[in-house]
């Protein structure tokens, strides 16, 4: 799809392909998710192309000023910044990238790594839990995180405090995985500076967020679905109700991933979370083996991304119908998150013209994509 790394050499100065530039751009541009990135790619053919093409479509969509393009000196200098760290830019498509993590409803398009990439090729299996766990807890995911290891799984998981570490500790020499919400350089929680250091050195660092960002609320729950994305299995060790792994459980679920959930004490409130998972169908996990098992029955499958598919058919609306669909979709929508399919079945419309009224909308910063294929209104927007 792209033609991408032009390394140098040990100055570490070093370069993207004029493509490869061109969609780290397109993607650090305002207003660009990934679904919309994936909509752009496939309507222009090229990032470059689709650059040009960017204002129009936000003016449509109803901003009243110019889209704010990525600066070119900054996108220079964050590239110039993440070879210096040693790491790499992975683009969808490209050789390392995760064929699990690819076949999500919203894939990273560009993720930025340090260390082995080919993890990404392993059966992972992702552990989460609380931050606050018990000794006990902390004690059996080191102890599930070498069985998976020993295996030959790829134990991925999020270098928060906890169950986290734990994971990323019992798998430290058997292959693991850390997907980290901030910037590739930075540490969360600080920490684990020296655990950070360790995975970079014989696991494997990911993110998507560029180099220098602090890690913030917004960011967990879009690295916890690379989490559960780049995952044939997402295990919860311990975990309130409320507990942000539970997030990471349902976009496992979301995306066809087989979830595990470690029993607890009724009376322990870090057990409510995983004893629901349980009673609402997720497997009862209690060694290595009811996983390696369980992912040995399943025949597990590829669906192809949806950004990559094919696009009806159909006569070409005229800018006034377009803009009574982009009333129409707008007087659907609210702040309360709704499935698109269910959107497109209302407006009796096909997924392209949906989608490409969901792009403008979506670029003069007025709607707002979620995971599973939802949207809503965006409060801060037009």
């Amino acid at each position: 799809m792209i033609s991408l790394l032009q390394r140098k050499t040990a100055d570490h100065a070093s370069q993207l392909s004029q493509d490869a530039w061109d969609s780290l751009r397109l993607l650090r541009s305002e207003n660009v998710g990934p679904v919309t990135y994936f909509t752009l790619l496939r309507t222009y053919g090229s990032a470059g192309e689709a650059l040009q093409h960017l204002d129009s479509h936000a003016a449509r969509g109803g901003l009243k000023r110019p889209l704010v393009l990525a600066d070119a000196k900054a996108i220079d200098t964050e590239i110039t910044k993440t070879f210096a760290f040693g790491a790499s830019f992975v683009f969808f498509g490209e050789g390392p990238y995760s064929a699990d993590l690819g076949a999500i409803y919203d894939p990273p398009p560009i993720l930025i790594c340090k260390g082995n990439e080919a993890l990404m090729a392993r059966t992972c299996v992702g552990i989460v839990g609380a931050r606050n766990a018990s000794l006990n807890a902390k004690k059996f995911t080191k102890l599930l995180a070498h069985g998976l290891g020993s295996e030959g799984v790829c134990v991925v998981s999020g270098l928060a405090r906890g169950i986290d570490t734990a994971a990323h500790e019992g798998s430290l020499d058997t292959g693991t995985i850390a997907c980290v919400a901030g910037g590739i350089d930075t540490i969360y929680p600080p920490e684990n500076k020296d655990l950070f250091a360790q995975i970079m050195e014989k696991g494997l660092v990911v993110t998507e967020t560029p180099f220098g960002v602090e890690p913030k609320g917004s960011l967990f729950p879009r690295r916890n679905r690379i989490i559960s994305g780049l995952s044939q299995g997402v295990i919860v060790v311990e975990a309130a109700l409320k507990s942000g792994s539970l997030i990471t459980a349902r976009l496992a679920l979301e995306q066809g991933r087989d979830v595990f959930a470690v029993p607890g004490f009724p009376m322990d409130p870090r057990a409510q979370g995983t004893n629901a998972l349980i009673q609402n169908g997720a497997t009862l996990l209690q060694k290595p083996s009811d996983v390696l098992d369980t992912l040995h029955r399943r025949s597990f499958r590829h669906n192809p991304p949806r950004q990559d598919s094919t696009i009806e058919e159909e006569t070409p609306l005229t800018d006034a119908q377009l803009a009574s669909l982009r009333d129409e979709v707008m007087s659907l929508l609210s702040p309360t998150p709704i499935c698109i399919d269910e959107l497109r079945r209302e407006c009796h419309i096909s997924n392209a013209t949906l989608s490409l009224v969901l792009l403008e909308l979506e670029l003069a910063g007025r709607v707002s994509r979620l995971t599973a294929g939802q949207v809503c209104v965006r409060l801060d927007g037009v």
